[in-house]
């Protein structure tokens, strides 16, 4: 056997070598995350939050025929209560939620049903660590459960339009309550004022106002 493939086998099971540690390697560091700490890292994910929430479609800008911008979008900054998360963080931090019971039509037949008490859970687990950063604003409580009832995915919009000093102070404070959140939410803009019937005689020419 000349030297020249003798030196090319040694490089090749060098290679091979090389390919087994690494294999080696990370298999003996799977085996260290999946089993030796598995039981640790499910807890950590267990103890993660989830929330589906259903977001409404951006409606696009509406033109006249001149190619003039009649209607658009704005950004307006709101307090959301995520409802379903804070019926979850009310049963971490205090127990089994407060119930309330309400009269249902379920088969075309009246059955009373439970659900949690949104209005007692927000005022006793919400409400009072806002009113300790001043942040806390009146709301409709009626319509605060309804919600809660038929659109439980949807975020509640607790205060809409908020200026920059409020979400400033919701930002650097971290209220850190379960399901209290800022959002970004597109906001119809009506360029020269008025509603959907002014717009619809504008586009049609009927005049335009500067």
């Amino acid at each position: 056997m000349s030297k020249g493939r003798k030196s090319s086998r040694v490089r090749i099971q060098f290679l091979a070598l090389l390919m087994l540690l690494g294999m080696g390697a990370l298999g003996l560091k799977l085996w260290w995350i999946q089993v030796a700490h598995g039981a640790e890292w499910t807890s950590q994910l267990r103890g993660s939050s989830q929330a589906t929430v259903r977001i409404p479609s951006v409606r696009g800008e509406i033109k006249d025929r001149n190619g003039i911008t009649l209607v658009q979008n704005r950004a307006s900054y709101e307090v959301d209560f995520y409802l379903p998360e804070m019926v979850k963080g009310y049963r971490e931090r205090f127990g089994s939620p407060p119930l309330s019971e309400y009269r249902a039509i379920i088969n075309g037949m009246p059955k009373d049903q439970k659900e949690p008490d949104i209005i007692r859970i927000v005022n006793d687990g919400i409400v009072p660590r806002l009113n300790d950063l001043d942040l806390a604003r009146d709301y409709n409580a009626a319509k605060l459960q309804r919600h809660y009832r038929n659109d439980t995915e949807v975020p509640f919009s607790y205060i809409k339009d908020i200026d920059f000093p409020t979400m400033a102070k919701f930002s650097e404070h971290d209220v850190g309550l379960p399901g209290v959140d800022i959002a970004i939410k597109p906001v119809r803009s009506y360029v020269y004022g008025g509603g959907s019937k002014e717009i619809h005689l504008l586009s049609a020419g009927y005049g335009r106002k500067i």
